[in-house]
């Protein structure tokens, strides 16, 4: 009798454990399935970097052609350097060449032009000095002629470039020109900061101004 029950305990046992693992198993692949419906899937993303075609020498002639019209002759020579370099055999190079010429004469014409401004400049400078010193003699300083108090009341409506620089003794510096009109600035005898405007339209004095003279 003692021996069917253990054995009925035994029986017992078995079935329970059987039991826990078959529901373990279950709970397992329940778990897996759920998490991996869960998990979003992973899509690799790639990006095209489109591709940069060289322009042709016929677009490289019109790019240089629409920089010279606009002005930038230094910046057509470049591109038209580039299209010989890069395409000697094109039928454009001759085109590229003969652009080239062009902006190298027309250069060439704009440096003589701003040579010979600054020659006249020049002139214009010491025939000026000339004056002052023949005002004032050689003991003039035409370089450092300062505006005083003084002197910036004699200044006249109607004065001439001239003859304002001859009371001053020094031309002062142009600070802005056009239209026929120039201002001029003039380093003063005073306060920290002194100085004078002198406005001349047609080269005679029409308005003159000035801060902490003495």
């Amino acid at each position: 009798m003692k021996a069917l029950w253990i054995s009925l305990f035994a029986a017992l046992l078995l079935s329970g454990c059987a039991s826990t693992t078959e529901t373990s198993d279950v709970a397992t692949t329940t778990t897996a399935t759920e998490f991996k419906n869960t998990t979003p899937e992973y899509t690799e993303f790639t990006q095209e970097i489109p591709e940069v075609k060289p322009k042709t020498p016929a677009e490289l002639l019109v790019e240089a052609q629409t920089e010279l019209d606009d002005g930038y002759s230094q910046s057509a020579k470049k591109i038209l350097d580039a299209l010989i370099i890069d395409y000697p055999e094109a039928s454009e190079v001759t085109a590229a060449k003969k652009m080239i010429a062009t902006i190298d004469k027309i250069s060439e014409k704009e440096n003589v032009e701003l040579a010979k401004e600054a020659a006249k400049a020049e002139k214009e400078a010491r025939d000026l000095e000339k004056a002052i010193r023949a005002n004032y003699g050689n003991e003039t300083d035409i370089n450092s002629g300062k505006m005083t108090a003084a002197i910036f009341a004699d200044l006249a409506e109607g004065m001439t470039i001239d003859e304002v620089a001859k009371l001053v003794g020094g031309p002062g510096e142009l600070s802005s020109e056009g239209y026929g009109t120039a201002i001029y600035s003039y380093e003063g005898v005073g306060s920290i900061g002194a100085n004078a405007l002198i406005t001349f339209t047609d080269g005679k004095l029409v308005s003159k101004a000035q801060a902490g003279l003495e």
